[in-house]
């Protein structure tokens, strides 16, 4: 199951588009079955992309 959480400071304005954004990167890894927990203070969205490979890289990493 894919479960996102979004929790930002501009979420009011920007909750679909930070969402969009975590849910192209997991289609693009082929990742479908993970809890995201995005806790935003106005990234862009190369940021939260950055962020959100390098947190599934060592979650891999962790559980290899």
């Amino acid at each position: 199951e894919l479960v996102i959480e979004i929790k930002s400071i501009v979420d009011a304005f920007f909750h679909d588009q930070i969402e969009q954004v975590i849910r192209d990167t997991l289609k693009e890894l082929n990742i479908n079955n993970v809890k995201v927990s995005c806790q935003d203070k106005g990234a862009l969205d190369y940021t939260i992309k950055a962020r959100l490979v390098t947190a599934l890289t060592r979650m891999e990493d962790t559980h290899a």
